[in-house]
């Protein structure tokens, strides 16, 4: 599925992702993700901070890379990739195998961060709590004049048993 931009809402200040039926409160970039109703769905969060992940490939040549491994939750590992002053999420499922978000291709391509945490929106079905979507900030310095004035944006990955990829994109 394309990655899609929500740009407004309702007189109550709602942004409604259309793919993955998730709302957002708020005012653009400080939006807080919702679920539908109260008992549609949960959060948890896992870190993405350097400091609380385990740095498994770096080269400090040139630009550098680098790729970080933090905890996730329901099973899921996430790795947060750097490279050319760029930074991105990977999903990796259970079984092992690994979704590249490609943020700098699908958000923005300028200079980026992602923010300190992830966060996991799940449902408990037959009680067993299943994830479906994960958010995670994405700061990029889009501003060429000004590297310090930087845009920020929600992005939210669907979950399923097989495919796992950014469907909305809230600015």
């Amino acid at each position: 599925e394309a990655a899609k931009t929500s740009k407004g809402g309702g007189s109550d200040g709602a942004w409604v992702t259309e793919a993955s039926g998730v709302l957002a409160y708020g005012d653009g970039p400080k939006a807080t993700p919702t679920p539908k109703s109260a008992s549609d769905s949960d959060s948890v969060y896992s870190d993405l901070k350097h400091e609380k992940c385990r740095n498994i490939e770096l080269d400090e040549e040139g630009a550098g890379w680098s790729v970080d491994l933090c905890k996730g939750e329901f099973g899921y590992d996430l790795e947060v990739t750097e490279g050319d002053i760029r930074q991105s999420v990977n999903v990796i499922s259970p079984a092992g195998k690994k979704f590249e978000l490609n943020f700098p291709t699908v958000v923005s391509g300028a200079f980026s961060t992602v923010g300190d945490k992830a966060e996991w929106r799940f449902r408990t079905v037959d009680g067993k709590r299943v994830p479906f979507a994960l958010i995670v900030r994405f700061n990029a310095s889009e501003d060429v004049e000004n590297s310090e004035n930087v845009t920020s944006y929600l992005t939210v990955t669907k979950i399923t048993e097989d495919q796992i990829c950014v469907t909305d994109i809230v600015k």
